[in-house]
């Protein structure tokens, strides 16, 4: 009987870590559906950072920085979107695991899409992957995508 629970137990600790299912959690606010071409000002240029849905890491959300800063955590099917000032820009999140950097000279009216992964590693967090993808990708799989509202402004 007490090995019985022990085994119980022990699936209940290892069965959320092989998916990468945590206690951690950081809500983010989420917009409705909208309208990914939303650039305002041609004064400045659109960032757009995605996760697409996943089962690894599906729990988990990831903490992004813009230029060092706070920006918000991005879960699955979710994205953030940034009207920024032209200028060279610093997105990054960070794992145990992993410390993904991408670097972006943002210029006037042109648009930006960044797709970040979760995949399975050897801790809880596990892997992120942070890649510059053109525009007609970026676009077409953040169509399921809710927005967040971040807060790096």
């Amino acid at each position: 009987m007490r090995k019985r629970a022990n085994l119980i137990v022990s699936l209940f600790l290892i069965i959320p870590l092989f998916f990468g299912f945590s206690l951690k959690s950081n809500p983010g606010i989420v917009k409705g559906n909208t309208t990914i071409d939303t650039i305002q000002s041609p004064a400045k240029g659109t960032v757009y950072l995605y996760r697409v849905g996943r089962a690894v890491g599906a729990v988990v959300k990831t903490q992004i920085k813009v230029n060092g800063l706070d920006a918000g955590g991005i879960g699955n099917n979710s994205y953030f979107e940034w009207e920024l000032e032209p200028g060279v820009y610093t997105f990054s999140c960070y794992t145990k695991e992993s410390n993904p950097i991408v670097e972006i000279d943002v210029k006037s009216g042109e648009k930006y899409y960044l797709r970040q992964d979760k995949r399975i590693g050897l801790t809880d967090e596990g892997r992120v992957t942070l890649k510059q993808v053109d525009g007609s990708k970026g676009t077409k799989e953040m169509r399921k995508c809710k927005k967040l509202i971040s807060s790096y402004k």
